[in-house]
């Protein structure tokens, strides 16, 4: 009994939370559509910056006039934009678009191996082992694409800006 003779459990408690979960499934696609328009932003101030550092460049002497302006463009583009951060992007991209089919193969297979195994009810799906075993295969799921990415991202490492300028200052000299 708790006080005044009301009989309350923890554990049978309604919570009313401000957000609904479909009030959270409409928020993650802006979520993720502001985050990719903030890297196209950044992306496109890289491409419109080039001119300028182009410029800076020359006048400072640390570039020969003989380098086109579209050469050092494309290195200086190749060199400052955000890779790192678009590789981010995707990469939460693909997860966010897989956890859901792969939570629902994952739950109809945990659930046929409990069916061909003789239906042990401590491990039927919704139980707390079934849960953590989600919880461990969407882990999983997020280690994998991230090792995609960053093996790709490491294999393929922008050059730095300073090695940009040296070759091409190498290249036409």
């Amino acid at each position: 009994m708790g006080r005044a003779g009301l009989k309350t459990s923890f554990f049978a408690m309604r919570l009313d939370p401000v957000y609904q979960v479909p009030d959270l499934l409409i928020l993650l696609p802006l979520l993720f559509l502001a985050w990719g328009a903030f890297i196209a932003w950044r992306w496109y101030t890289v491409w419109k910056s080039a001119d300028a550092f182009y410029a800076l460049k020359q006048d400072q002497g640390e570039l020969s006039k003989s380098v086109s302006e579209e050469e050092f463009r494309t290195g200086y583009v190749q060199a400052e934009a955000p890779r790192a951060a678009t590789y981010a992007f995707v990469s939460a991209l693909v997860v966010a678009v897989l956890i859901p089919p792969g939570i629902a193969l994952f739950t109809q297979l945990w659930y046929e191996i409990w069916t061909l195994t003789g239906r042990y009810e401590p491990v039927a799906t919704g139980t707390m082992v079934h849960t953590f075993g989600t919880f461990l295969f969407c882990v999983a799921l997020m280690v994998a694409v991230l090792y995609v990415a960053m093996k790709r991202y490491y294999s393929n490492l922008p050059p730095r800006l300073s090695d940009v300028i040296r070759q091409l200052n190498g290249a036409v000299s």
